[in-house]
């Protein structure tokens, strides 16, 4: 049902939120239009958006997830939240990768438990990029991985600038980050 709904709504995931069970925890599930994932982080700050400032619930919200147990936490009316480690390490991209993402260098490309990551030297590279979609699911990304990111620093009030491409498992995003440094 849970699929179905995501499929139907279209969105690049869509998280679904159990009743708060012991500890105060909240299950937490995602699915792109095609297929059930590990983690959203969008999805869950969103979840926490809603609980903390539409239903009143008081902040640090857990979330218990195949990921682990997720937190979210509000600061100053801002939203934070801790992600699992996963600390890429640089190996060669897959076949074919670069190319269907429309980068004609070399780069360094990075490969984490569910993502690769390709890094490039300018945001406006990173907003210009447009993957060959087709060609881009012609790549084996190997096992577990969920999709590709392009990132680059940030000009302006982002430290860094990144967007995701999993057309394997439906999904697209874009987003801009600011870290504390």
């Amino acid at each position: 049902a849970m699929q179905l709904l995501a499929r139907e709504l279209g969105l690049s995931e869509t998280a679904f939120v159990g009743p708060r069970g012991g500890e105060g925890r909240r299950s937490v599930r995602w699915f792109t239009p095609a297929v059930e994932v590990s983690l959203c982080g969008h999805a869950t700050l969103a979840a926490g958006h809603v609980l903390a400032s539409e239903l009143g619930e008081d902040a640090p919200l857990r979330f218990q997830s195949a990921s682990g147990t997720l937190q979210v936490e509000v600061r100053d009316g801002e939203l934070m939240m801790d992600f699992p480690a996963d600390r890429p390490s640089i190996e060669l991209p897959p076949s074919g990768l670069l190319r269907a993402m429309g980068v004609h260098e070399a780069v360094p490309v990075l490969r984490g438990e569910q993502l690769w990551v390709v890094r490039l030297a300018w945001q406006k590279e990173v907003e210009q990029i447009t993957p060959n979609i087709p060609r881009l699911l012609e790549v084996d990304p190997g096992d577990g991985v969920l999709g590709v990111a392009v990132t680059a620093p940030a000009q302006g009030d982002a430290d860094f600038v990144s967007r995701f491409f999993a057309p394997w498992v439906g999904a697209v995003s874009n987003t801009h980050l600011t870290l504390p440094t």
